[in-house]
């Protein structure tokens, strides 16, 4: 993420564990940004937003709708495109593209398919 997002000066990543909220308080934000893609998207966000408000009450939920073009991706859609060889590199940035490749070479790309089966 820190190489696709290095181009902006004021943008800064971080890994964290636990809960989202928690992280947020620790980095002094006042407000989440979030995406939607469709309606299932929106039902699960609304209650993640909801439990949010009640955890960190100042802390603002703020949600993006994506591009239409781009309702369909996922992360489960892109894995599973590079497990099939799929070229993937119009939905992610070059260095993700590389890296799942790179994953799934070693046999290492878990998709929603071989996850639903474990």
């Amino acid at each position: 993420m820190a190489d696709a997002c290095k181009k902006w000066r004021n943008v800064d990543t971080r890994a964290f564990e636990g809960l989202q909220v928690d992280f947020a308080k620790e980095c002094g934000a006042t407000f989440i940004i979030r995406g939607i893609r469709a309606l299932s998207d929106f039902e699960f966000e609304f209650e993640m937003g909801t439990m949010n408000r009640a955890l960190a009450p100042g802390i603002e939920m703020v949600y993006l709708m994506t591009a239409p073009e781009y309702l369909f991706v996922s992360a489960s859609r892109v894995k599973e495109l590079v497990a099939f060889g799929a070229s993937v590199d119009k939905y992610v940035p070059a260095n993700v593209a590389k890296a799942l490749k790179a994953q799934s070479a070693r046999g290492g790309l878990r998709t929603g398919a071989t996850e639903a089966n474990d």
